[in-house]
């Protein structure tokens, strides 16, 4: 499956570099041509994503995405 947007928000980074979204995209392989963004934040960190999700898809070329969040336990 094609995804055009991969974006995944966490409390605090497990990996400053590489990023987690680059893990995560590879893990998936997923297309080179899939952008890749990590949004660090606490409560508000989710929100801001979908957010980011949203105005992305008002996009041309961004046709599908990926939305994931990471809780602690």
């Amino acid at each position: 499956m094609k995804f055009d947007l991969l974006v995944f928000t966490s409390f605090t980074p497990d990996y400053l570099a590489p990023a987690c979204t680059s893990l995560i995209h590879k893990n998936l392989n997923l297309s080179s041509h899939t952008l890749c963004l990590d949004v660090l934040g606490f409560c508000p960190g989710f929100l801001q994503s979908l957010l980011q999700v949203f105005l992305a898809l008002n996009q041309q070329n961004i046709k599908k995405a990926i939305l994931m969040r990471r809780c602690k336990k």
